[in-house]
């Protein structure tokens, strides 16, 4: 039923229309990446310390399974 199941959740993914961004004025980034991914490190202690935060977490967390190759 499982296989079934993400199957139709597949063919439900094929049907997705998707912006034209081909006008899109793409911004200077403020930061480089790696002073983004340091940014975020730093962030992560304060944002374990919420009480609650895993159980939200799980239950906000995408049902969908995603293949990546």
């Amino acid at each position: 039923m499982k296989g079934k199941l993400a199957q139709m959740h597949w063919e439900k993914a094929l049907d997705l229309e998707f912006p034209d961004w081909s006008g899109h004025i793409e911004r200077p980034a403020k930061m480089s990446a790696d002073e983004m991914l340091r940014y975020c490190e730093s962030l992560l202690p304060r944002v374990r310390k919420f009480p609650g935060r895993r159980k939200e977490r799980l239950a906000a967390r995408c049902s969908a399974e995603f293949i990546l190759k």
